[in-house]
C-alpha cells in the first residue's frame, strides 16, 4: 500500500484507511512507521464486535508498541499512544469484552444459576476462580463483580459499570458509596 498522499489530521490524530472502509486511528508522530503497510480489519475473539488493523499477522498496537500492547478503551482501531499500554497476557485477558456467545448474563462475571434462581458472581485471577456469592438482582452480581475486578485487576479490570468508576464511585460489594 503506498503512503496516502494527504493524511486527514484532526487534532494530532491521522486516519487510516483499512481495506473494507474501516479505519484506525494513531497519533500524527506515528503515521509514519504505518503509512507504507497495508492494514486490514480482524475481528476479535468470540463476536466481541472488537476490530483490530493487522499487517503481516501483526496487530497495529503491537507493531508500533514492539510488544504486547492493551488497549485502555477497549477499541481495537484506536491505536494512539495514550490508549496502549505494554501488558502480560494475563492483564492483557483482564481488559477483554464479556464473549458476545449466549450466555445466562448480560456481564462479565455473571451467570444465571438456574437450580436455586440466583445469579452468581465469580472472578478469575492467577487462573482460578473466586467465587463471590449469589444475588437476587443481576446488578448485584454484577456490582459484586466490579468490585472484586478492581480490587484484584487494578487498571487492567474491565468492569460492567465504568460510568460509575468515571463519576467517583468507590464499588464495595453490591453497593456503591462515594
Amino acid at each position: 500500500m503506498t503512503k496516502h498522499p494527504n493524511p486527514i489530521t484532526v487534532e494530532g490524530i491521522v486516519r487510516i484507511h483499512l481495506s473494507n472502509g474501516m479505519d484506525a486511528i494513531v497519533d500524527f508522530d506515528d503515521y509514519e512507521k504505518v503509512c507504507h503497510l497495508h492494514w486490514s480489519p480482524k475481528s476479535g475473539r468470540c463476536g466481541t464486535g472488537i476490530w483490530y488493523a493487522v499487517s503481516g499477522g501483526i496487530g497495529m498496537h503491537r507493531f508500533l508498541m514492539g510488544c504486547l500492547a492493551d488497549h485502555r478503551d477497549g477499541d481495537g482501531l484506536n491505536n494512539r499512544r495514550s490508549n496502549l499500554r505494554p501488558c502480560t497476557p494475563a492483564q492483557n485477558k483482564r481488559n477483554a469484552r464479556k464473549c458476545a456467545r449466549p450466555c445466562t448474563s448480560m456481564y462479565k462475571g455473571v451467570r444465571f444459576h438456574k437450580n436455586r434462581g440466583l445469579f452468581e458472581a465469580s472472578v478469575y485471577a492467577d487462573g482460578k476462580r473466586t467465587y463471590l456469592g449469589a444475588f437476587s438482582h443481576e446488578d448485584d452480581a454484577a456490582w459484586a463483580y466490579d468490585s472484586a475486578a478492581l480490587e484484584l485487576h487494578g487498571e487492567f479490570a474491565r468492569i460492567n459499570f465504568p460510568e460509575d468508576r468515571l463519576r467517583g464511585y468507590q464499588i464495595v460489594g453490591a453497593e456503591a458509596t462515594r
